[in-house]
């Protein structure tokens, strides 16, 4: 689209995923170094790594940066010490900056740091990090604790969490070494940022992880280096028609298709309380996404309030079976307000607002009912 290859790529690679399509992700990320692995014909193992030749290639060997998971880090080592190969062996290449990104990299980041007095070696190693993760022990990105939380102020926070806890460098000599200086010089420079998903068991809107990995790289990203990078995601849950959607896409994607079908909505409202529990959370999901990526339009917002919230049926049955869901829905819509996330109108907030006060009084009445009732039987017991 834009008339030339990315420099630097990013991609969130999954333990789960993986194992379900034996390495996508690893051979999506070799492939962009322009390398293909070396088999072992008896066992069908890997043995180890080359290069493409540039001739059959045809084109730069891509830059690329991988976040892993905790649960990646504690299942593949393996695959971390490849991949740390990888990096090494392409960086090793005599070739020339404009055909080999990662050589154009760190030869410019060595070149700067021995500026600044920093030892030669320790500055080409330190230049040669790409896997990053969480420290050793720790699971996830954070960033979705502090939407859940609402303890965040701006984008800026949200980038501060993402990088605080996804800065621990992976490689053959390191095992959760804290580095948050080299996890922003890789982030300042990425162009591209891409999530596969391979199964349609659940969507980008369906768990927080997605947003917490994908969409926390892109605001880290965005708060780094000053602008935002293109962002997509695979769609390979049939390996015969592999897609590939800007994440913008994919959200309205998984809306339309799933969010405001009534055929899911109908198919929740028989698990009663559960199935409202759901509605709830995706609301926190659709908050984090935009929070983050910014991909959440006024008129998906109107939507979900109309069928969830504002909708009569629907909030009697939510007051019914689970008036919990229907105040934070409705908390987490008009704080999409509040942060100015959302463009209401005047009328929709104010109705919002005595939606919430009358769940809210709902709310209150009953919990006042329960401690009546404990105190019947705390006296009876007496």
């Amino acid at each position: 689209e834009e008339g030339r290859y990315p420099e630097t790529v990013a991609i969130v690679v999954w333990a789960t995923d993986c194992m379900r399509t034996n390495g996508d992700d690893v051979a999506e990320i070799l492939y962009l170094m322009g390398l293909k692995p070396v088999w072992e014909e008896s066992s069908g193992r890997v043995t180890g790594i080359k290069p493409i030749p540039m001739k059959e290639l045809r084109r730069p060997r891509i830059d690329v940066t991988v976040r892993i998971s905790g649960l990646f880090r504690d299942n593949f080592p393996n695959i971390v010490h490849l991949l740390d190969d990888a990096v090494a062996l392409v960086a090793s290449l005599k070739e020339k900056g404009d055909k080999n990104y990662i050589v154009k990299h760190v030869e410019a980041e060595v070149a700067e740091r021995v500026k600044e007095g920093v030892d030669t070696k320790k500055a080409r190693e330190e230049a040669c990090f790409r896997i990053f993760g969480d420290m050793p022990g720790g699971y996830g990105s954070g960033v979705n604790h502090a939407i859940e939380s609402k303890n965040w102020k701006d984008q800026s926070d949200l980038a501060k969490i993402y990088v605080d806890w996804g800065c621990y460098v992976y490689s053959k000599k390191n095992f959760g070494l804290s580095s948050k200086e080299q996890f922003e010089r890789r982030l300042a420079t990425v162009d591209l940022t891409v999530k596969n998903m391979d199964t349609r068991e659940y969507d980008a809107l369906q768990i927080d992880d997605t947003y917490s990995y994908h969409a926390g790289m892109d605001v880290a990203i965005k708060t780094i280096k000053g602008e935002a990078p293109r962002s997509f995601y695979g769609d390979s849950s049939d390996p015969n028609r592999v897609k590939i959607r800007s994440t913008a896409e994919e959200i309205k994607y998984c809306f339309r298709a799933r969010l405001v079908n009534p055929k899911w909505i109908d198919g929740l409202k028989k698990h009663g309380y559960h199935g409202a529990a759901q509605f709830s959370e995706q609301m926190d999901y659709v908050l984090g996404w935009d929070a983050t990526a910014e991909v959440i339009d006024d008129w998906m917002y109107e939507d979900l309030a109309e069928k969830f919230v504002l909708d009569k049926e629907m909030q009697q049955w939510l007051k019914d079976v689970n008036p919990y869901a229907l105040q934070n829905m409705t908390e987490r819509l008009l704080e999409a307000i509040q942060r100015n996330m959302w463009n209401a109108t005047e009328e929709m907030k104010k109705e919002l607002q005595q939606i919430y006060l009358n769940v809210d009084a709902l709310l209150e009445e009953q919990n006042e009912k329960t401690k009546q009732k404990e105190k019947k039987i705390i006296r009876k017991q007496i």
